[in-house]
């Protein structure tokens, strides 16, 4: 009687796993703004551990973590383990029941309940435990946000008000996430059919990330895709961009302009860093060398706006 039970809770996982990977969230890396939350929760709730929790089809991804710095019971490998991994499989721990039912999960004491002390996540010593669902605006569970403790506690009413008004700020986070995500896809859209060369770099290695038609038209040859990179290698571009990229963590933003050989002639390129990203990047257009005082000052102001834009 129970068979048609699984094949749902699968499809229900690939949906979650596609909307995730569809707002970015593709691996189980520290995020900066669910970093913040998970340790409001911590504070909120007074816990030693607090996670905002992304499950897709495959595992537990903790992109959202607190775990307190004088944390000295449970066991303190484990944690020094999740804190580098923020992963876990998809059966450790209470998370996946919050996922799977779509509704707050309360435990005041892990060793009173039979079945969840069973669970290897009591073996790291937790005791107590709480969370409610994360959801997008879809009302698709993404997750969870919870909060864990080595003691057995009496949550109150009021940690579960904390956590699901949590819950949902992030829920509209979410939707103003795949707001930007949306224009930044029409962006590219738009460099796919632009007539300037337009190419995005990646961290301070200078991977070339992105690059549209008209850029591999002018500076790759078709049978390699890294000849690009070694044009504007040996114009000493890339060394320019460094610099750009390098200065990631200060106010700068102003343009900077290059100049690289193509097969048709020069082009001159105007390039400046994407705020906020992380990992950091660069996105530079260009222009003929004979258009660059027709076109330059709207250049700048092209490429500085995109910039904003992506951000």
């Amino acid at each position: 009687m129970q068979q048609p039970e699984g094949p749902q809770v699968s499809r229900e996982a690939s949906i979650r796993a596609a909307r995730l990977h569809a707002l970015g969230f593709v691996g189980p890396a520290a995020d900066p703004v669910l970093e913040k939350y998970a340790a409001a929760v911590a504070n909120l709730a007074a816990a030693p551990v607090a996670r905002i929790n992304l499950v897709d089809d495959q595992r537990q991804m903790f992109c959202g973590l607190y775990i307190a710095p004088s944390l000295n019971r449970g066991s303190v490998s484990y944690h020094e383990e999740i804190s580098r991994r923020r992963e876990a499989p998809l059966g450790q721990g209470y998370c996946i029941h919050v996922v799977d039912h779509a509704s707050p999960l309360v435990l005041n004491d892990v060793s009173q309940a039979p079945r969840e002390a069973e669970n290897s996540i009591f073996d790291r010593g937790i005791r107590a435990y709480l969370g409610v669902p994360l959801t997008d605006g879809l009302n698709t569970v993404l997750g969870t946000v919870c909060v864990m403790d080595f003691e057995p506690r009496e949550w109150q009413d009021r940690h579960l008000d904390e956590l699901n008004g949590i819950s949902r700020v992030l829920t509209v986070e979410i939707a103003s996430r795949e707001r930007k995500i949306s224009e930044r896809v029409r962006i590219f859209e738009t460099f796919d059919a632009s007539s300037h060369p337009v190419f995005v770099t990646r961290t301070d290695r200078l991977h070339i990330a992105y690059s549209n038609p008209r850029f591999r038209r002018l500076f790759e040859e078709e049978e390699s895709s890294t000849s690009g990179v070694q044009i504007f290698r040996d114009a000493g571009i890339l060394d320019q961009l460094k610099g750009i990229h390098a200065s990631a963590d200060t106010d700068r933003h102003d343009g900077v302009q290059m100049a690289a050989q193509a097969r048709c002639g020069e082009f001159i390129f105007v390039a400046q860093r994407i705020p906020g990203r992380s990992p950091n990047e660069v996105i530079a257009v260009g222009v003929e060398a004979e258009r660059i005082g027709e076109v330059g000052a709207h250049l700048h102001e092209l490429v500085s706006q995109t910039a904003e834009m992506l951000y």
